[in-house]
């Protein structure tokens, strides 16, 4: 590790990022981190097993405000190298992708989804459909 690294052990996080996706995704690395560092494993592996966590740990790219949400949570992660720039890239290529998506769906801006699919309800039948992915 090159002397002037910066070791952490914990992801930073002001307070008024408590209760936020960003929160949800520095819980999960520090969770994974110290869950790896109990299991023995040198920095490196914890330090990457914490990682992949806080990228599961992402919003997924269901609604508008979750691909807000993605997106800061990537931004975060860029600032405190839990993502690499080259993964960082893909990323927010996707939620490009999902935006650019989600907007070409009719009435899509009046369905909200948090966390998962939202599903539209037809007023007419009462049947119940989820948009496609595809």
């Amino acid at each position: 590790m090159p002397r002037n690294a910066i070791k952490l052990e914990r992801l930073p996080l002001p307070p008024e990022l408590n209760d936020t996706p960003i929160s949800h995704c520095c819980e999960a690395w520090n969770r994974r981190f110290q869950t790896a560092v109990a299991e023995g494993r040198g920095v490196v592996s914890c330090s990457v097993r914490a990682n992949e966590a806080y990228r599961l740990a992402m919003p997924p790219l269901t609604s508008p405000e979750n691909i807000r949400d993605f997106i800061s949570c990537v931004t975060h992660g860029l600032l405190f190298g839990t993502i690499i720039d080259a993964m960082a890239k893909r990323l927010l290529y996707a939620a490009q992708v999902a935006s650019a998506a989600y907007k070409s769906v009719p009435g899509a801006a009046q369905t909200r989804g948090r966390k998962t699919a939202v599903a539209a309800t037809d007023s007419t039948s009462g049947d119940s459909t989820m948009p496609s992915a595809g």
